[in-house]
């Protein structure tokens, strides 16, 4: 966790989108590929949905792009699905430890499209969706030749968060941003334990900050229930003791890292 995290919560959707792919990309190498497709197709598709516009091509030449851009779209949808599914519970658990209970963390992917019922494929979820996907870009296409660009596939899609039913974004405080997006990273926590079944080092910088009293507490004892774990703070008296007991305390001096000495303790 870093303290630009909570633009996760606050920010624009390409950040949310791009924070699923990194994800997700780690564990799953097929994934990497299908990205990497989708954003070569999408920008020949949207060349040639420009050039018909113009009329320098026809929208027959559209049909190679929208098969390819329906079936690499499919792939990235179904996996985003996958791991939004791990994902929402896991931080929604996150974040009634964080908040004591007191508030109900949602996250839920919205594609931003009406997909239309499909029926059954022989390839499953990802046949189904290439098929919706492709009869939804045909039905698209008066106005994707308006606007020049392609309208509907995983590029347009988000993350959404409410937090008891209000969208985050916007009526949530910034502190309640920042728990939101440190309860999702923490749930990343468990989505690569479970899909690698490695147990990463977590690191969270600066993550006590815009906190009240009690919201520091229970980061505190959630970080001190992980196996490893690295945190930083500008202010360590906002650090309770008992805490800084089961601790290694370290300081940069001169750009070095060096143990801190005890605090005194109080009478």
């Amino acid at each position: 966790f870093a303290p630009e995290d909570v633009q996760l919560v606050a920010g624009p959707p390409a950040l949310r989108r791009r924070y699923l792919d990194m994800t997700i990309s780690q564990v799953d190498r097929r994934y990497l590929r299908e990205l990497q497709r989708y954003q070569r197709v999408l920008l020949q598709r949207n060349h040639l949905l420009r050039r018909v516009s113009e009329g320098s091509a026809q929208t027959t030449e559209l049909e190679y792009w929208d098969q390819e851009l329906a079936q690499s779209g499919a792939a990235i949808i179904v996996r985003r699905r996958g791991a939004v599914a791990v994902l929402a519970p896991q931080a929604a658990a996150a974040h009634q430890r964080l908040t004591g209970g007191a508030e109900q963390l949602s996250i839920t992917y919205h594609e931003a499209w009406e997909q239309p019922e499909a029926a059954a494929s022989e390839r499953g979820e990802e046949g189904a969706v290439a098929a919706a996907l492709r009869a939804a870009l045909a039905a698209a296409l008066p106005r994707e030749l308006g606007a020049g660009v392609s309208l509907l596939g995983p590029h347009r899609h988000d993350l959404l968060f409410t937090l008891d039913g209000r969208p985050l974004a916007t009526s949530g405080s910034r502190g309640q941003q920042r728990t939101a997006a440190l309860a999702l990273k923490l749930a990343e926590v468990q989505f690569l334990e479970l899909s690698t079944v490695e147990r990463p080092l977590v690191l969270l910088d600066d993550v006590l900050s815009e906190l009240d009293r009690t919201r520091r507490r229970q980061v505190l004892e959630l970080a001190s229930s992980l196996e490893q774990a690295f945190l930083t703070v500008s202010d360590l008296e906002a650090v309770p003791q008992p805490f800084l007991a089961s601790a290694t305390v370290l300081q940069v001096e001169a750009g070095a890292l060096k143990p801190l000495a005890a605090r005194p303790q109080p009478p």
